[in-house]
């Protein structure tokens, strides 16, 4: 009986299919994903040359290890690029400078998706910029803490497309205070007041936005000044859940696999 069931595990159709090996590209990702911090110290700008989908992946593995900011921003970050996903990225590592940069040399026209929420190095100017600096924008996550969460209620009002309402008086700045912010990018001042961005010119593809901090005034003015936009706000529980799970070394990479692949 023994050999019996032996033979019938050999000869089913996977047991015969010997395991394809794992492409040369993605072994050599998976050396270069291991060093990622080191990688973009040591070759900055230059990491632009590698493929999109290697950038992508080398994004999100500095961001599990906790090594995402600025420079790794700027380095792994061109027009190719759809989505970014820079959150939990607290104590200032990704901050307006970053984001300026990309905005400069247009590496954000082609991005629909990025996640901002726990960034507190992003102010309301950063997500202005963003919004300005990315069309193509439908998929925004942002708040996650007080710091994050004050950022997003000042940056609506250039964030939100203005709908024309009959002539009613728009209360969007009665109800966020409005500042000047300062950008310095590379040495060089690059000042972005959030009073010159017209709400009209902000976020026109957004379609969702996910706030699990939003507040309910908040949430009925951007659905009367645009109802186009969905917004989702889970419980924190929920959103505290999910950011625990995708930090785990179990959910980051499997022993023997790599960390890409």
């Amino acid at each position: 009986r023994t050999e019996r069931r032996r033979g019938a595990m050999t000869d089913s159709p996977r047991a015969r299919r010997p395991r394809a090996p794992k492409p040369l590209k993605w072994i050599v990702a998976d050396l270069l994903a291991r060093h990622v911090d080191e990688l973009v110290d040591a070759a900055g700008d230059s990491l632009r040359h590698l493929p999109c989908d290697v950038r992508d992946a080398l994004l999100a593995v500095a961001r599990r290890r906790r090594c995402l900011d600025d420079a790794a921003l700027r380095a792994l970050v061109d027009e190719s690029t759809t989505m970014i996903d820079a959150s939990g990225c607290g104590g200032r590592r990704v901050t307006d400078a970053g984001i300026a940069a990309l905005a400069a040399r247009r590496a954000l026209r082609n991005v629909t998706a990025v996640d901002l929420s726990r960034c507190d190095g992003v102010t309301a100017a950063g997500l202005r910029i963003l919004t300005r600096a990315a069309p193509r924008l439908r998929t925004l996550r942002c708040g996650g803490d007080a710091t994050c969460n004050a950022a997003c209620e000042a940056a609506m009002p250039g964030i939100v497309p203005r709908l024309e309402d009959g002539g009613g008086v728009d209360d969007w700045e009665t109800r966020a205070e409005v500042d000047s912010t300062d950008v310095v990018v590379d040495g060089d001042d690059v000042s972005e007041p959030l009073d010159d961005f017209e709400p009209a010119s902000g976020a026109t593809s957004l379609e969702w936005l996910v706030w699990p901090d939003v507040q309910p005034d908040t949430r009925a003015t951007i659905s009367r000044r645009c109802p186009r936009i969905r917004i989702v706000a889970p419980p924190r529980e929920v959103h505290l859940r999910a950011a625990a799970a995708v930090t785990d070394p179990s959910f980051a990479a499997v022993a023997g696999e790599g960390w890409i692949g």
